[in-house]
């Protein structure tokens, strides 16, 4: 079932208890009107299944596909998959419940706006690191990414730089080194 004038709203109103199923594919077009999602492409099946009972709703989200996201290491696109499922509960309120599992809806709202919430789960269905497979990176990227690397550890470079700043270019960790 689908609403071609809203797309991710869910009409609950009117349903009968049990559960109702609705599926959603999203696309790279879907991440777009999210700023600074690091999507470039996608081709992702969500399906959702809503439980409607006497008290409160619950909406359980079964996501599959791939998205297209830049490597961490060598920034060059990365065709990621996104495997996961998730369980959100809906019930009816004014206050703000604090839990991130449960939405409140305003007791006049007959439908659910799942839109946010598919692009969260698919975000945190992500991995906190996208990296090609060891020796599949983009060689003159990290070269040339490594060139300004800066390695705040290495002895060798602090010396170097202490004798051509010559004080101009005051770092906070030598500052901190004399704080004993």
């Amino acid at each position: 079932m689908s609403n071609t004038k809203r797309p991710f709203s869910v009409p609950f109103v009117g349903l009968k208890n049990g559960k109702h199923e609705f599926e959603f594919d999203i696309a790279q077009s879907f991440f777009e009107e999210y700023e600074y999602s690091g999507i470039e492409d996608a081709n992702v099946q969500v399906k959702f299944v809503l439980d409607k009972k006497d008290t409160i709703l619950v909406g359980e989200f079964f996501i599959e596909g791939q998205v297209v996201t830049a490597c961490d290491r060598c920034t060059d696109s990365l065709e990621v998959p996104v495997n996961a499922d998730f369980v959100q509960y809906f019930n009816f309120g004014t206050e703000d419940s604090g839990d991130d599992s449960l939405t409140i809806l305003h007791p006049d709202e007959y439908q659910i706006d799942v839109k946010d919430l598919i692009y969260e789960f698919i975000i945190i269905s992500l991995p906190s690191r996208a990296l090609h497979p060891e020796g599949e990176c983009n060689e003159e990227m990290k070269a040339a990414m490594e060139k300004h690397i800066v390695n705040l550890n290495s002895d060798e470079d602090d010396d170097d730089e202490e004798e051509e700043d010559d004080d101009d270019d005051i770092s906070p960790w030598s500052i901190l080194k004399d704080l004993n």
